[in-house]
């Protein structure tokens, strides 16, 4: 178990969702994108919390690690020609990527367990473009992540 097994497989997951669309969404980034001109996947740490399946010991602790999963579409406020065909994409995207990850529900062997939470979705400016967004957090649950020390 290891937390670049857990962002690697993440990555493939993204990747794999993304060739089911139509059209693919084939730009997978680490991190947040300063220009969206296609479609784009990212993925981010995005913190921490305890653990809510236990397993602690007198020196070891374990800990949820958070992942930001977002898309990002490129779109327009003002044209409705690409409304439903914007909205039915940024649906079936999400779906996409939450059912590939609830399938590896232990990310390749890299963690305990994983949590995928609600989506949030909304319009956001990237660069100079507007562009349709959903998010949710991925929350990963890894075995003795810190030590405890007196």
């Amino acid at each position: 178990m290891s937390w670049s097994g857990v962002l690697s497989t993440i990555d493939s997951h993204l990747v794999a969702a993304g060739l089911t669309l139509t059209p693919p969404v084939t730009a997978i980034r680490a991190g947040e994108p300063d220009a969206v001109t296609t479609p784009v996947f990212a993925y981010w740490y995005g913190g921490d919390r305890e653990s809510t399946t236990g397993g602690n010991t007198l020196s070891k602790t374990n800990l949820q690690e958070s992942v930001i999963v977002r898309g990002y579409f490129p779109g327009s406020l003002r044209v409705m020609s690409q409304d439903a065909t914007l909205e039915v994409l940024l649906q079936s995207a999400k779906a996409a990527i939450r059912s590939r990850l609830w399938g590896d529900g232990y990310l390749g062997g890299n963690c305990i367990t994983l949590d995928v939470g609600d989506t949030a979705a909304g319009w956001s400016v990237v660069g100079s473009a507007v562009v349709r967004t959903f998010e949710f957090i991925l929350w990963v649950d890894l075995p003795e992540v810190d030590t405890i020390a007196p």
